[in-house]
């Protein structure tokens, strides 16, 4: 009885590895140009995706996003989207600290909604650093920035002696 059950599972052993080989070669004849395994780097990238200011809106009304400004300090302080912290991107060594500092709020149970001044890439610069960092969600970038959002009259927060500057 024993010698049946090693022939049985040598026989299970060998069409598996037969089914796997035919499967092999009809994936190949399908896509013959392989698949493409990601790499971490291409997996992080992945989870920034950019956002329309009308879609930033309706997290905005929903309290379901932190904003975050990555403009420096004086264009924070000047202006800003309400309730949005000041992570600048440049230099790297004070992002890298403020980050830091502030990623128990930033990793709050919320949607990061980062931005910058439009044409910039501070706010995808954060973005990566954020996810390196172990930012356990997507990162969400607003398109057009800070003047896309000022534009559509959306609000905002200026400091008290920001107009005298």
């Amino acid at each position: 009885m024993e010698q049946n059950e090693f022939i049985t599972t040598v026989r299970r052993g060998a069409v598996l590895v037969v089914g796997a080989f035919l499967f092999g070669i009809a994936a190949n004849y399908f896509n013959p140009g392989g698949y493409r395994f990601l790499s971490p780097e291409a997996i992080s990238e992945s989870r920034i995706v950019e956002i329309g200011v009308d879609e930033a809106k309706i997290k905005f009304d929903h309290s379901s996003a932190l904003f975050i400004d990555t403009r420096d300090g004086d264009d924070y302080f000047d202006a800003r989207i309400e309730g949005a912290i000041n992570v600048p991107g440049f230099p790297e060594s004070l992002s890298e600290k403020t980050i830091k500092e502030q990623f128990r709020i930033i990793s709050r149970p919320l949607e990061a909604v980062l931005y910058c001044d439009e044409g910039c890439d501070s706010a995808a610069v954060i973005g990566r650093r954020l996810l390196e960092m172990g930012y356990p969600r997507k990162v969400y970038i607003l398109q057009g920035g800070f003047g896309a959002w000022a534009k559509k009259k959306h609000p905002l927060e200026k400091s008290p002696d920001a107009g005298g500057r």
